[in-house]
């Protein structure tokens, strides 16, 4: 049985060049798919990969409508799917720290008080 394999280059298929580097290119296509996957869900997206402060960013600040509160979502993204490395495993203490310093400083920024939760989606 023979297969024929296409192979595409970014820049042959949209006519630009693509800089990023490949991990880069996965974390935003799985932001990508994460949004779209907590709308399908009815989730209200507000904003993706906000800056706050100089070093901290949240990928996804959205609304649970059912819950009635503001979620602070991680994302995490692998190229492919390995039961010994998995996305969640790349959520270290270092990174958890910085996710709930950005979350208080977005809120004081924004003078929210209501209720949050964090969230991570891991995608492979």
């Amino acid at each position: 049985m023979y297969f024929r394999t296409l192979v595409f280059s970014w820049e042959s298929l949209t006519g630009k060049r693509d800089t990023k580097a490949p991990h880069l290119r996965i974390g935003q296509e799985g932001e990508s798919l994460a949004a779209q996957f907590l709308r399908k869900l009815g989730y209200k997206v507000l904003a993706v990969n906000v800056d706050v402060g100089a070093h901290d960013e949240i990928d996804i600040i959205a609304v649970d409508p059912r819950d009635r509160v503001l979620v602070f979502v991680e994302v995490k993204s692998r190229a492919r799917l390995d039961d010994d490395y998995v996305p969640s495993l790349n959520l270290t203490k270092e990174k958890r720290r910085n996710m709930f310093r950005a979350a208080r400083r977005w809120m004081t920024t924004h003078n929210y008080d209501g209720g949050y939760r964090f969230d991570l989606i891991g995608i492979a």
